[in-house]
């Protein structure tokens, strides 16, 4: 039958056979190109939800970050407005605070004091720990936590901007992850020192990403420090500097928090809102080659036809 078909269309003219050759080309161009510009469109209004969700997010985790560094910020009122603190009334509002930050790890804090010779009471070196919420570690009790950086540099950085909370430079720990310094000096009528607490970058994004990430994005995050009007090169203390390979797209954003800029790296892979491509691309591309063959063949038979008529 099919060759049959091809036999009578020799009968055709030649002018014809090119009309239906133009025909069949300009159909598949057609549906080529109608195919694209569905696939840019979708691709558009993928990426314009990427942005959306990523500017969103960015906003999400700058008030997370607030709220994990409100507890620094509450000892520090406490201290200064004080006579005097006591241990069990620091760890009391350090327990309480933490029992209203529900989704964020328990807040680590450490009072730190200049010790004084007990004969004296002259300054001696260092900067003791004298209250914390820890066992072990930079703010385990009794210890100088001024002994190494980048502990001794935050704490200059305090002392040189009194009143104010300073982040210091972030550091790698034994286990990989990156943690920062968040420092403050006090002072009331009995006592004097500063106050730290940690910020351990994957303690509180990966409770983040298991909280409002949603699949198929990710995040990489770059801080750069300013410590005594000097800016610390940019680190990535969260992810790594290379997007994951299955990664379509990376949209940036940044916030400031206190002295750190933070850059958000966000990558999207196929399985956000089901990928960027459109179903309508592909339903045009291959639905409009069908249609183009099928006119043509049925033009050509009618064409062979109207030839054998005549």
């Amino acid at each position: 039958m099919i060759i049959n078909y091809f036999k009578s269309l020799a009968q055709i003219s030649f002018a014809r056979i090119i009309f239906l050759f133009i025909l069949l080309s300009a159909g598949i161009a057609a549906s080529v190109l109608t195919s694209e510009n569905f696939r840019e469109q979708s691709r558009q209004d993928w990426l314009a939800q990427a942005e959306e969700e990523a500017q969103r997010l960015t906003s999400n985790f700058a008030y997370s970050l607030d709220f994990a560094n409100a507890p620094i910020q509450t000892i520090t009122n406490l201290f200064n407005s004080s006579g005097n603190v006591s241990g069990d009334e620091s760890t009391r509002t350090v327990d309480y605070l933490s029992d209203k930050q529900t989704g964020l790890p328990p807040p680590s804090m450490g009072f730190l004091t200049v010790p004084r010779d007990a004969n004296s009471d002259d300054e001696l070196q260092g900067w003791i720990v004298t209250y914390t919420t820890e066992e072990d570690g930079i703010l385990m009790q009794g210890s100088d936590a001024s002994a190494g950086d980048p502990t001794r540099s935050t704490i200059a950085a305090a002392l040189s901007s009194p009143d104010t909370i300073l982040i210091g430079p972030a550091f790698d720990q034994a286990s990989g992850s990156y943690i920062s310094l968040a420092a403050s000096t006090v002072a009331n009528k009995m006592q004097s020192g500063v106050v730290i607490s940690l910020l351990d970058y994957r303690t509180i994004l990966d409770e983040f990403n298991a909280r409002q990430i949603p699949p198929g994005m990710s995040l990489r995050l770059e801080a750069a420090f300013s410590i005594a009007d000097n800016t610390v090169p940019s680190e990535f203390v969260y992810g790594k500097a290379e997007a994951p390979t299955a990664t379509l797209s990376t949209l940036s954003t940044s916030s400031d928090f206190l002295n750190t800029q933070l850059n958000f790296h966000w990558d999207f892979s196929n399985e956000f809102m089901n990928g960027a491509e459109s179903p309508l691309a592909m339903f045009s591309l291959y639905g409009g080659i069908l249609t183009t063959i099928l006119l043509t063949l049925f033009l050509g038979a009618l064409f062979a036809l109207s030839a054998r008529a005549d």
